[in-house]
């Protein structure tokens, strides 16, 4: 199936196998583990999979700043309107809730710092950036749908973190959990791969769906403003 469907796949991008990883990858819930995975199934060579390794984690990156500019601005602005305020609003919250429990462990880190630092005021600032910058990159690290560049990215825009310093955690984040998947991958014989290709598949969509019935059964809690 998977050398089926890259065929295909790299006839539409003009017979560019790489160029068909990077612009999959970009794709939100393949990202870099759906990518990875396909891609362990087209290429034998060991050069060509690191090669293919490395144009996934380019394309799921290639979107990391983007989300981080612009998911607030975009957000706050469709709550404004009528006909998207109500998701919106949701989504703010599901983001906003998702930072804040990726952020607890670098709250009690740097609050256990102030006990013995009081008047370090900016020694503290940069260890809790650092803290909460790993816990980012961890978040983004578990290789499993709905944790990767797409939902770190918009996550890191409620972090209080500069943009930078988010671009780096998730972008770390990511390389680690592209080379988790890909050590995955070549732990399993080739002819077991579609296997993880259809229970990613699977998973992805499960997640998703648990996501949005989470999402919808909370915003029929919250009163409207």
């Amino acid at each position: 199936m998977v050398t089926t469907i890259g065929n295909w796949l790299t006839q539409a991008t003009g017979g560019n196998a790489y160029l068909m990883l990077f612009l999959m990858s970009m794709t939100p819930v393949v990202e870099t583990r759906g990518a990875v995975i396909f891609m362990t199934g087209m290429f034998d060579d060991l050069g060509q999979i690191f090669a293919g390794l490395w144009c996934c984690i380019a394309g799921s990156s290639a979107v990391i700043l983007p989300l981080v500019l612009l998911t607030r601005p975009l957000l706050a602005r469709l709550k404004r309107t009528r006909v998207f305020g109500k998701f919106a609003r949701g989504l703010e919250g599901h983001f906003a809730l998702k930072a804040s429990r990726a952020m607890k462990s670098s709250k009690h880190k740097n609050k256990s710092l102030s006990s013995n630092n009081v008047n370090s005021t900016s020694r503290l600032r940069k260890n809790g950036d650092i803290h909460k910058a790993t816990a980012l990159a961890a978040f983004v690290a578990i290789p499993l749908p709905m944790t990767g560049v797409w939902t770190g990215s918009c996550i890191g825009g409620f972090c209080g973190l500069p943009v930078w310093k988010v671009a780096v955690a998730v972008f770390t984040g990511n390389v680690i959990a592209a080379h988790i998947i890909l050590a995955l991958c070549m732990a399993v014989p080739a002819e077991l791969r579609n296997i993880l290709l259809y229970a990613f598949v699977a998973l992805a969509a499960a997640t998703a769906v648990c996501a949005i019935f989470a999402r919808l059964k909370r915003a029929e809690k919250r009163p409207d403003p």
